[in-house]
């Protein structure tokens, strides 16, 4: 199990090890970390995932720390150039199930098309969300000219 969900260290100095890898030696300001944790790293709006290997406090290998501790965590497949003083490691947020999932139902919408000629009776479209994100796919059934 991985630490607390909301775990945020704060990074003040990283370097490369050999045999280890890039460590970071940070504060942990909330939650707790241990070896295994998937972090994502935030640098100026940027995020990039990395995994938490080692976790040592005051030289000692350590299973885990939590909140206010001073700590140096050892980080998979990244590079001193990744995370720098300021950056923040956390744990990823947690997947939200969709209440939706496995489950069907019928809606009717009207679209206006710029170009309906695109368009023919019976086709299957994909439905997005505003973020671009798929959430669902729809049925084209053009109406009936009167």
């Amino acid at each position: 199990m991985a630490g607390t969900p909301a775990a945020s260290t704060q990074v003040e100095h990283s370097t490369p090890v050999r045999g280890v890898g890039t460590c970071v030696i940070g504060k942990v300001e909330r939650g707790s970390v241990k070896a295994g944790d998937v972090l994502d790293i935030l640098r100026w709006g940027t995020r990039r995932r990395t995994m938490c290997t080692r976790v040592l406090n005051n030289e000692e290998v350590k299973d885990h720390d939590t909140v206010y501790s001073r700590v140096t965590l050892a980080l998979r497949g990244v590079d001193t150039t990744d995370v720098k003083r300021g950056s923040v490691l956390t744990t990823p947020p947690p997947a939200t199930p969709n209440p939706m999932d496995g489950k069907s139902f019928k809606a009717s919408a009207q679209i206006v098309l710029v170009n309906p000629e695109a368009l023919e009776d019976g086709q299957e479209v994909v439905v997005l969300s505003s973020k671009g994100k798929k959430i669902g796919t729809a049925t084209v059934s053009m109406p009936l000219e009167s």
